[in-house]
């Protein structure tokens, strides 16, 4: 996602969380830049209400969400 202001982030992040495939990713631009200060904010909201958190990459601007599996198989 690269939406820059709050509301898109936020409204981006609720609409594609609970349709993600377990194991699925959500790359979020702009979520360290200085100049766009309310998608961290957004994003942060969006983390505190679904007990989710993101990392962020080291281009100084990314976070990524990662969708936990649901279960985890292993062979025996």
């Amino acid at each position: 996602m690269d939406a820059h202001a709050y509301k898109p982030t936020k409204v981006g992040l609720e609409y594609f969380w609970p349709r993600m495939s377990p194991g699925g990713y959500i790359f979020c631009h702009d979520l360290q830049a200085p100049t766009f200060p309310a998608a961290k904010i957004a994003v942060k909201e969006f983390c505190e209400e679904n007990g989710v958190s993101y990392v962020p990459m080291n281009d100084n601007r990314t976070g990524v969400f990662a969708k936990p599996l649901s279960k985890i198989y292993v062979e025996e």
